[in-house]
């Protein structure tokens, strides 16, 4: 047998020694196997034990947080399915798009739980900002409690009641004052204001709004 081969046969040898004595479990033979050297696996594996930590911070929050938000979407749901089945008996249309929602909304509580074997995760992918639907469902969200709470508990509502419209009471003073005040300093200038001009000019910017919200909508449907 040639030298070079004795040599790179002692080698091996040397170097299975080697990580036989530094391996101290069967786990540690495996995590070799799949990394190829025992200090990558245990780097991995310290990185995968401050992951699941983490993971597992996100899911309890989301436990709490998420069953909060996601009971107002069942019974949203559970009303526009009874709604568009009503909607297809009277007009002898199929009521299969009524499961849709329900499918819909069954699953997304469960979804929103991290797993490790999720998909891959694009680093540096932007995150789409939702507004109005955001704003819709914390509306939803709240108007859903605060009747719940008006059915459940009337004692407690009340006085979370007599805020919102003290809160409504507030803010509609605060804008009658802003409009007078508004109105009573630019009054001079509207007073020489060509009304036709001023017609014009709120009928483009109106259009321009329209067109605008149009353009969005149509784009995103396009995709």
């Amino acid at each position: 047998m040639d030298s070079s081969v004795h040599d790179t046969l002692d080698l091996l040898e040397h170097d299975t020694v080697d990580v036989k004595d530094e391996v101290e479990s069967e786990e540690d033979f495996s995590d070799v196997a799949l990394e190829g050297s025992l200090e990558v696996a245990r780097h991995a594996r310290r990185e995968g034990i401050v992951e699941l930590v983490l993971i597992s911070i996100v899911n309890g929050v989301w436990a709490v947080v998420g069953l909060v938000l996601w009971l107002p979407q069942v019974v949203r749901a559970t009303l526009g399915a009874i709604l568009k089945t009503v909607h297809s008996a009277l007009t002898h249309q199929s009521s299969h798009r009524a499961i849709a929602g329900i499918r819909h909304v069954s699953r997304s509580y469960a979804d929103r739980f991290l797993s490790r074997r999720g998909d891959t995760v694009l680093v540096g992918r932007r995150h789409e900002f939702r507004p109005f639907q955001l704003l819709v469902e914390v509306v939803w969200a709240l108007g859903f409690y605060l009747v719940l709470m008006r059915w459940l508990t009337p004692s407690l509502f009340a006085p979370i009641w007599d805020r919102v419209l003290f809160a409504r009471d507030v803010t509609w003073i605060l804008l009658v004052d802003l409009w007078g005040s508004t109105k009573a300093m630019l009054q001079p200038d509207l007073a020489s204001l060509d009304v036709t001009k001023l017609q014009a000019g709120g009928v483009l910017f109106v259009a321009a709004i329209v067109g605008l919200g149009l353009g969005i909508w149509l784009g995103r449907r396009g995709r």
